[in-house]
């Protein structure tokens, strides 16, 4: 069922790079053959080296990420062979910003028990954080020739849940039209909503509205992008809601 939307924007710039956090820290790497938190470091990257690596489609859109590592360990403690296990989000390149890091790794001959490390094989979680300080709100507004539609309502949507929002960051157009829209946040997530409001983007039935005062804008074109879906009426008076 669709059904009429409420939509706000929160507008943002694209800040300078800030805080970095690498997630292999005091307790070690989670390790492959090596006992979880048991690894020594030698040496890990620091805040420079990340920022000197950092994604740069990832940071046009203002997005933090992660990448988990899996490399062997040599005689002299460096990593080699290293493969990306996993990386989020998708296609922003954190997986290759993070092999880029593993020349700044070297671990201890030996684990805390006294475990040789060369040889063995490592898991190491990397993560990539930017500060979220963001201007006041931008209205989003249904485009004229889409007035008489609705946003999407996920079909077969059941239960308590009454409202959702979707945390974009887009690219504005002089004329208001919202491209590269890159899903940041889904609240809650996994029921459908984040690919309801990139179907309508795609279907240019979102457009931004006039920036608020004294808002200067992003010099990228970037905004922060909120939408909001309210639940068909038809469906909170048949509970009673």
């Amino acid at each position: 069922m669709r059904a009429n939307a409420k939509f706000s924007a929160r507008a943002g710039f694209c800040a300078g790079l800030g805080a970095f956090a690498i997630l292999a820290g005091a307790t070690g790497a989670v390790a492959a053959d090596l006992s979880i938190g048991d690894v020594q470091w030698v040496a890990r990257p620091v805040g420079d080296d990340l920022a000197r690596v950092y994604p740069t489609r990832a940071h046009r859109f203002e997005l933090s990420g992660r990448a988990v590592l899996r490399c062997s360990v040599e005689h002299d403690g460096t990593m080699s062979g290293c493969g990306v296990l996993f990386e989020e989000p998708v296609d922003m390149g954190f997986g290759e910003a993070a092999l880029a890091l593993t020349p700044r790794f070297r671990l201890a001959a030996r684990t805390r028990t006294g475990q040789p490390t060369a040889g063995g094989t490592v898991r190491v979680p990397i993560r990539f954080v930017m500060p979220g300080d963001y201007p006041p709100e931008r209205p989003v507004v249904l485009r004229p020739s889409g007035a008489a539609a609705a946003a999407y309502w996920p079909e077969g949507l059941a239960g308590d849940l009454g409202a959702a929002a979707v945390l974009m960051n887009c690219f504005v157009g002089d004329d208001g039209s919202l491209r590269t829209c890159v899903t940041v946040k889904e609240i809650p997530g996994a029921f459908g909503f984040k690919e309801a409001a990139q179907r309508m983007v795609a279907e240019g039935q979102l457009a931004a509205g006039e920036p608020p005062a004294n808002v200067p804008a992003p010099a990228d074109g970037i905004w922060r992008i909120r939408v909001e879906f309210r639940k068909p009426l038809a469906d909170r008076q048949g509970t009673g809601r």
